[in-house]
């Protein structure tokens, strides 16, 4: 009994050891023999070191004893005990001692060998404490720096670093070395465990010190640089790609890992491609890799490649072939069997082979497989990657390893449209192991086979590419139909090739073919010719189309993106529609029926109306319900019926639409309509049937102001011949064919004015016929076969006793119609059928409308009233209360009559008898914006347009009213948000105690940057500007304020604080009078006109050279303004301001100094228009020739910044006394603007300490540009600018001086508000201290404004 005991505690005490190994020991040894004069030692007595200076001891609790002594003492020098402590194992959460202990001795002295000793402490009477079980170990160097004690991403630039460290821990100083020196920590710092270092030399390699007091607990290095992206593209057991930004010029790598070290400086082209690849490296092996731009090291990365490969590709070299016995190719060994047999088979769909193991491989359960498998030998662990695709979803791969007895898996294989790579990992395969890879059903193509050594293979973690998204064009077509079909799709980011896959059948006389289309491209379409399409079978055909990377280590094959094409055996015809009634009066409760005949070959039809769902019936008419009918505002709606299929091989046919006529209620007058050919409302049309030629259009259906005007497939043409348009029927007509119709709801007079198609006269009897309703036999005819020159009008009497549809059309032949006017009884017609009068309200200054005269060429603000006479001088107009004009022929006279404000603006009277009255806004508006009355009794005519919808006219119809009236009034009310581009949105309560315009505008912009040899070198794309404006008055229009913010990172500039500085202008005015206003706030000092000219209404894509370096931009202080105005003859304007000196936003002056800026303009030709000396380019075409010539001083006093009010803070906390003078040239005339600008700065003291590397730009610039304006579109400019520094800061400014030279071009869509600008720019520096600057510039810039 006693050896079986001694065997057992001897097995025990063996495994203690061997479990408390790792630096400790167990002193006890072997037992031979049961010791009962003390208590064993205690078991699993271990360690673990953090940070290099904290230790945690951890041992087993044994069954009796609770208590325990650990002393830690020095093992090195004189030794001696450093700390001991008694220890209780205590209770768990269900009342028993815990089954392990720990206890941490943290911060120890770094770099010292220590002992601990671990004692169970005995509770028995009789029996001694243990022997000490004990542990050695050594603590390093403490480092409390964050990561490791590396810097973290981003952290790091070129002239600062961020260090970071254990928030909170007991430290003091910071020591960095070279120059910086020590460092001490406030609380608050050490609290945040932060810490940015600035003013860094970029490419210095720094070291830091984390000190408490004099002792070391951190130490980080770095390099002071900015840091690039540099991104592992691909790699391999012997190679990494490296890839980095287009932006990013990389001139050197050095590579280290191993026993292998490059230093590798980039080619010309290696730097233009932005990419490396460095090969011949070692398998599984780590690599670190340094980046550097011109010698400073700017990124580094750790790359571990990949473990060495085998690879069976059965696309390539394996022959079509079916096996039924194992075979064993190249390593590789098929498992086939009678019965059971694979097969490599062709592949018509990628035309290449493929593996087909054709059915679920035989295997037992925990067995490898036996049949229908593959099988190659390995040693050690290691990663499957299969290409395939399975036939159908929920078939899976596994991988069993003999070595270890069991299968990896499932993994599923994708589907025939996501053809890709599945990967099993097979880890733990201690060394040479058999891998069989089987299946649990049918996976019929296998394109390849890898086995990666190690725990990864490429592409494993890569992320699959976005679908494209594919469409057909046209996505159905006809049997026979002789088109081509294009399938595109959108470029997919990161893409580089696209296969697509698309199998057709096709119609030889009777016998079928299959057509398979397959191919990868890099183009995002691919079309299937003309005469393959006439040939398709009817049916539908799917394509199918992956995108691919160019490599697939970070990104995988996309799922397939599909779109489908149908081919329809016919097409359906197009139903007739009729509507009945054809026209309702607004609010009539009447049901509205669509009718049609049925279509051969449809089974159903879709109606829609008025564009809304539709719906589908089986009949052949449609009802629309009295109380939809009796919602319906005033208008045209449009009811569409298409037919719909019986057999599935048929197309749906086009849709046939008939139109519903909803008119405001007649007065006693009846119906008066007037459609002339010439008008502005069919002007569209005559263009287009003028642009069709002699084929004319033949798919006409079309309303005009209530005239239908219908081809039926036959031709319409158009022209127009001296000043006169027409509409010209290509031959006879019929009500259905070439026909013009209208609705009569009471008799009447129609006259039509036609001629001969030709300047002779016909002889063959061509008539103008008139059919009402469905009489074609009672039709009216009368020749109208004059020549061109001589057009005949054609009367005839119009009986109806209701709505009636009227039919007008020529027979014999074709006919030239130039208008159809007619007149009901009882309306104002009867020989004086009244005068129409029209009011274009965008009129250009001086003319008002066509028919009226006498406006006067300029107005003032603050005129009381204006009077125009018609042509005739019988009849006048009066405009009443304040004017506020521009001479901006895209403003709307009436919209800025008080605005805002509820009052009579027009008043007219001796008008002769008044038949309608139409007004032309400069937009669509509101009708209910403007009221007309007549009489004394102010008697209120509606318009005739819906009231809540926005309408480009707005008519008051006083004949179709029944009213006899010469005189009227137009009252206009608008204090609803005017809102126009350009010029913004504008909110105004009805008591004008304020008024709030808000604008916003962005610059978005391309620029490109080459060298001499126009490689290049910089591209920028990005939002330049994006800013929001908030302008208008407060209690009074005297008290006026203006607010601009800005964020982009182009316009917010930070404040010395750090805090990001957004607000641009914040500035109140009291303005009196037209004269003079005083400001104070924050905005631009008006000082140069390039900085005064809004960067929105610039010819080019951004100011000049010289003026970036000398303007003065904003400031915040008091500006004061004088305008001395004289029309057209000498005015000028003295403007003036005093600031802070320090530029936006700075919040104080530390020198107590101040800028003090003067400007005087002179313009001896008068003021440009619309503000045109602001706006750069002769937008507004001067009629006459206009000048304008300025000049400015600026002297800031104890400026503390490089440039006054910009650039950087002088070093030191220095100072300087600028002076800064400008000097302004402009001339514009009918399109043509010539500008010149001088302007420099002086200091007389501009250099500081040679090793700052700062300096005051002393010195001068010249800019001229010109330019032209074609059609108020499209803008040509060119400019030359120079700088020219002056001797002493040549050498900071790097040459002796820089001339730029720009071509612009200029397209405006809305003025400045909405354009599109490109420029292209040459620059030359004379002595230039950098031989490689760039030298051509091109940008592309959209402006949008609001």
């Amino acid at each position: 009994m006693k050896t079986i005991i001694n065997k057992f505690l001897l097995l025990v005490t063996l495994f203690a050891g061997a479990a408390s190994l790792h630096g400790c020991s167990d002193p006890d040894g072997i037992i031979e023999d049961i010791a009962y004069g003390r208590e064993f030692s205690p078991l699993n007595f271990t360690h673990t070191l953090s940070n290099n200076v904290n230790v945690t001891f951890s041992w087993t609790v044994m069954a009796g004893i609770a208590d325990y002594t650990l002393t830690l003492s020095y093992a090195d020098g004189e030794g001696g005990v450093y700390d001991q402590v008694d220890l209780i194992a205590p209770l768990d959460g269900d009342g028993n001692t815990v089954k392990t202990m720990e206890y941490s001795f943290r911060e120890l002295p770094g770099n010292r060998e220590w002992i601990a000793e671990l004692v169970a402490v005995s509770q028995r009477a009789g029996v001694a404490d243990s022997k000490p079980a004990a542990c050695a170990f050594a603590t390093g160097v403490e480092n409390l720096f964050l990561n490791d004690g590396k810097m973290g991403d981003g952290d790091v630039t070129a002239t600062t670093a961020m260090l970071r460290w254990v928030a909170g821990s007991n430290v003091t100083h910071l020591d960095v070395t070279p120059d910086v020196g020590l460092i001490k920590l406030t609380s608050a710092q050490i609290a945040a465990g932060e810490y940015e270092l600035t003013g860094l030399v970029t490419g210095t390699s720094y070291t830091v010190e984390l000190l408490r007091d004099e002792a070391v607990r951190g130490t980080i290095s770095f390099v002071a640089s900015d840091k690039i992206d540099v991104d592992v593209v691909d790699k391999g057991a012997t190679r990494i790609t490296l890839a980095w930004g287009a932006d990013r010029q990389v001139t050197s790598l050095v590579l280290t890992g191993d026993d292998d070290e490059r230093n590798v400086t980039l080619t010309d082209a290696e730097v233009t491609a932005h990419t490396y690849t460095f090969e011949g490296l070692k398998a599984r092996t780590e690599y670190s890799i340094s980046v550097y731009i011109a010698g400073v090291e700017s990124g580094s990365l750790v790359v571990t490649t990949l473990g060495q490969s085998s690879l069976w590709d059965f696309t390539t070299g394996w022959q079509p072939v079916s096996w039924e016995t194992d075979q064993t190719i190249d390593g590789l060994t098929i498992l086939a069997a009678s019965g059971k047999n694979v097969e490599i088979r062709e592949d018509a769909d990628y035309g290449c082979n493929y593996l087909d193991l054709r059915g679920k491989s035989t295997v037992k359960e925990g067995e490898a497989p036996s049949q229908r498998a593959v099988q190659f030998s390995v040693v050690g662990e290691g990663v499957i990657a299969i290409d395939c695709y399975a036939n159908g979803a929920g078939r899976n791969f596994y991988a069993h390893v003999d070595a270890l007895g069991k299968s990896f898996g499932p993994v599923e294989a994708p589907t025939a449209d996501n053809r890709g790579k599945v990967y099993i990992p097979c880890p733990g395969i201690p060394a040479s192991a058999k891998v069989s890879i089987w299946t649990d059903a049918t996976i019929n193509h296998i394109y390849s086979i890898g086995w990666y050594e190690g725990a990864e293979a490429p592409g494993q973690n890569a992320m699959p590419l976005d679908a494209p998204v594919v469409t057909a064009d046209p996505a159905s077509v006809t049997k026979g139909d002789n088109t081509g079909v294009t399938f595109s799709w959108a470029a997919v980011p990161n893409a580089a090739t696209y296969t697509y896959r698309l199998t057709l059948t096709t119609l030889n006389g009777e016998a079928e073919e299959v057509v398979r289309l397959s191919e990868t491209v890099s183009a995002t379409r691919m079309t299937v010719p003309a005469e393959t399409v006439a040939r398709l079978k009817p049916g539908t055909y799917t394509i199918s189309v992956t995108a691919a990377a160019v490599s697939d280590y970070l990104y995988k094959p996309s799922p397939a993106g599909t779109a489908a094409l149908t081919v329809a055996d016919t097409k359906l015809a197009s139903p007739a529609v009729k509507v009945t009634p054809a026209k309702v009066t607004r609010g009539d409760q009447t049901e509205v029926t669509a009718s049609w005949d049925a279509v051969d070959g449809a089974a159903s039809y879709d109606v829609s109306f008025n564009g809304g769902a539709s719906e589908n019936v089986t009949g052949t008419s449609y009802t629309i319900a009295a109380a939809t009918v009796a919602g319906l505002a005033a208008g045209e709606y449009a009811i569409s019926v298409v037919a719909n299929p019986a057999d599935a091989s048929a197309q749906a046919s086009d849709a046939g639409t008939a139109r519903l006529t909803v008119v405001e209620a007649s007065g006693p007058g009846g119906d008066n309509f007037a459609w002339d050919f010439s008008s502005s409302a069919f002007s569209d049309l005559i263009a287009r049937l003028t642009a069709a030629g002699s084929a004319g259009l033949t798919d006409l259906d079309e309303t005009i102001d209530g005239l239908r005007i219908l081809s039926g497939g036959s031709s319409f043409r158009g022209g127009t011949s001296s000043g006169v348009s027409y509409i010209q029927t290509g031959g006879k007509g019929t009500a259905s064919v070439r026909s013009f119709s209208f609705t009569a709801s009471a008799s009447g007079k129609l006259k039509v004015v036609a001629s001969n198609t030709g300047s002779g006269a016909a002889t063959d009897g061509r008539s103008v016929t008139v059919q009402i309703g469905d009489d074609a036999a009672g039709a009216q005819s009368k020749e109208a076969g004059s020549g061109s020159g001589e057009p005949t009008t054609c009367e005839f009497d119009i009986a109806v006793t209701g709505e009636t549809t009227v039919y007008v059309y020529s027979t014999i032949n074709g006919l030239r119609f130039y208008s159809i006017e007619y007149v009901s009884d009882g309306g104002s017609g009867g020989g004086d059928a009244g005068t129409d009068y029209t009011m274009t309200l965008s009129a250009t200054a001086g003319v008002l409308s066509s028919n009226i005269t006498g406006l006067p060429t300029s107005w003032a603000a603050g005129d009381s009233t204006w009077t125009a006479t018609d042509d005739t001088g019988t009849s006048a107009i009066t405009f009443t209360g304040n004017i506020y004009y521009s001479t901006s022929d895209t403003k709307n006279i009436v919209w800025y009559f008080n605005k805002g404000k509820a009052e009579t603006h027009v008043a007219a009277s001796d008008m002769g008898k008044i038949r309608k009255i139409t007004i032309n806004p400069n937009s669509a508006r509101k009708p209910e914006l403007l009221t007309c009355t007549y009489g004394t009794s102010a008697t209120v005519l509606a318009a005739t347009e819906p009231t809540g919808t926005n309408s480009s006219t707005i008519t008051f119809d006083f004949a179709a009213a029944g009213v006899d009236a010469s005189d009227f009034r137009i009252g206009f009310s608008d204090t609803s948000t005017n809102i126009e581009i350009g010029k913004g949105i504008t909110f105004r309560p009805k008591n004008d105690w304020f008024e709030l315009t808000m604008r916003f505008r962005m610059q978005n912009l391309l620029a490109l940057s080459f060298d001499d040899d126009f490689t290049l070198t910089k591209t920028e794309a990005r939002v330049k500007r994006l800013r929001l404006r908030f302008d208008g008055y407060i209690y009074s229009p005297k008290l006026v304020y203006s607010v601009q913010l800005g964020f982009t990172s182009y316009d917010t500039e930070p404040l010395p604080g750090g805090d990001m500085n957004i607000v641009r202008d914040a500035i109140v005015y009291y303005v009196p009078n037209a004269t003079w206003n005083i400001g104070f706030g924050q905005t631009k000092i008006k000082a140069n006109r390039a900085r005064i000219n809004s960067s929105s209404a610039l010819q080019f894509v951004d100011r000049s050279i010289v003026n970036s370096e000398f303007n003065l931009d904003r400031d915040f202080g008091f500006f004061g303004e004088y305008n001395m105005r004289h029309g057209e003859g000498f005015n000028l304007s003295a403007k003036g301001s005093v600031t802070l000196g320090e530029g936006r936003n700075w919040g104080s002056s530390p020198t107590g100094g101040l800028a003090y800026t003067g400007r005087l303009e002179l313009y001896p030709l008068g003021r440009f228009k619309s503000k045109g000396d602001v706006i750069e380019g002769n937008y507004e075409f001067e009629e006459r020739v206009k000048i304008l010539l300025a000049g400015a001083y600026s002297y800031n006093h104890k400026a503390s910044r490089l440039k006054g009010q910009r650039g950087a803070v002088m070093p030191g906390d220095a100072t300087r006394n600028l002076g800064s003078y400008f000097v302004d040239f402009i001339l514009e005339y009918r399109g043509f603007a010539f500008y010149t600008d001088f302007m420099g700065r002086s200091c007389s003291d501009p250099l500081f300490s040679p090793e700052t590397g700062a300096f005051v730009y002393n010195g001068q610039g010249l800019n001229v540009q010109t330019s032209y304006l074609f059609n108020k579109k499209w803008e040509i400019a060119l400019r030359n600018s120079t700088l020219f520094p002056d001797s002493e800061v040549q050498p900071l400014a790097g040459y002796r001086n820089w001339n730029q030279t720009t071509l612009g071009i200029t397209r405006y869509i809305i003025g400045h508000s909405l354009k599109v600008q490109a420029d292209m720019s040459y620059n030359t520096r004379s002595r230039s201290i950098d031989p490689d600057y760039n030298r051509w510039e091109i940008r592309f810039q959209l402006e949008l404004g609001l």
